[in-house]
């Protein structure tokens, strides 16, 4: 069974659609065409996907969605090229939201928990948990990375990309 993807300038989880959609051949052209040209690859059916991958020329920069039955964003992965053949997960950021039916935005998050990883096996976690009066931070090293490694994609092969688990 093949898997429907969806190419657009961007997608909107809260209407459950993309905007300002393109055809497969202008979002391969930009994936390899130099300069900041940006566009989103929707995996799955609308109106809610499995994931949305947002990806500049090359793969320079990539952001994968993941979202929950209501379409709120629950993981956002960002990616970084490191060089022509390797892309490093750098950035996890998980959204919790209130126990109220509907979509929410990022801005009505009850726990924001970022991970930030180097790809010298330094890592950050940032919990920002909206009952709390503070925000904890807790510094690890010596964290085995290899997980954090994709080979950079051929156009159209988003599967790598839109793995919600990662170990």
């Amino acid at each position: 069974m093949t898997t429907a993807i969806t190419y657009c300038q961007r997608w909107n989880d809260k209407l459950g659609k993309p905007i300002e959609p393109i055809t497969e051949a202008e979002a391969r052209h930009r994936f390899s065409t130099d300069g900041p040209h940006w566009f989103t690859a929707v995996i799955g059916e609308a109106p809610e996907p499995d994931c949305a991958i947002e990806l500049a020329a090359h793969a320079t920069v990539v952001k994968s969605f993941f979202y929950y039955p209501d379409r709120s964003i629950r993981y956002i992965y960002e990616f970084d090229k490191h060089d022509d053949q390797r892309l490093f997960l750098s950035t996890v950021i998980r959204y919790e939201y209130p126990d109220k039916p509907g979509w929410h935005g990022q801005n009505e998050a009850t726990l924001v928990e970022e991970i930030a990883y180097t790809p010298e096996g330094v890592c950050r976690i940032t919990l920002d948990d909206t009952s709390k009066p503070t925000i904890e931070i807790t510094d690890y090293r010596d964290v085995d990375v290899t997980p954090n490694w994709e080979a950079v994609p051929a156009f159209g092969d988003w599967a790598s990309l839109a793995r919600r688990d990662r170990g």
